[in-house]
């Protein structure tokens, strides 16, 4: 279960995008990406030998359709399946979003007192503890 709504609804699954014919190709590509060994080889060496630089580019623009769906792997599984992340909004966004569709037509000098007036209660509604900050 999600803690806050998710950064880009969709009603796909990871394995609609990636596709079951190629999520075997996708998971080896995955197990060699992360492994700390590789047999003693560069990871990008391995990449090429084992999955082919053609499938490689088809393997990174998979990547980017998964992330445009909010989704992001997230370790191995025990039977090595891909564990799956689901990027979510911060409670600062929510706060942000909610009331947006009656700010639609409003003119700019109304927009502005109110994001004036909204700006406080979100600022006092974020905690920074120290360490979360670079």
């Amino acid at each position: 279960m999600l803690s806050s709504p998710p950064m880009f609804p969709t009603n796909y699954q990871p394995e609609d995008i990636i596709g079951i014919s190629n999520m075997d190709t996708f998971r080896k590509h995955y197990m060699i990406s992360v492994s700390q060994a590789n047999g003693g080889e560069f990871p990008d060496k391995r990449l090429d030998k084992e999955i082919g630089k053609a499938s490689r580019v088809a393997i990174a623009e998979t990547y980017i359709h998964l992330r445009e769906h909010g989704f992001y792997p997230n370790g191995l599984n025990p039977d090595t399946s891909i564990r799956w992340g689901i990027m979510d909004k911060s409670k600062s966004q929510v706060m942000m979003e909610k009331g947006l569709d009656q700010l639609n037509g409003l003119p700019m000098g109304e927009l502005q007192e109110k994001a004036r007036a909204g700006w406080k209660p979100l600022i006092d509604s974020v905690e920074v503890k120290r360490g979360d900050i670079f």
